[in-house]
């Protein structure tokens, strides 16, 4: 598909959900708010 989706949150459903719509030809892109993945509880 030709769609672009945007999901805001880097979380474990921000994940689930960019995975699911790649699986079925999404362009995806995730955001998340938190600038460093070092952060404790940032992303997953």
């Amino acid at each position: 598909m030709d769609l672009p989706v945007l999901v805001a949150g880097g979380g474990i459903g921000g994940f689930a959900a960019a995975l699911a719509l790649v699986r079925q030809g999404f362009a995806v892109k995730v955001l998340e708010q938190s600038p460093s993945m070092t952060q404790p509880r940032a992303f997953l």
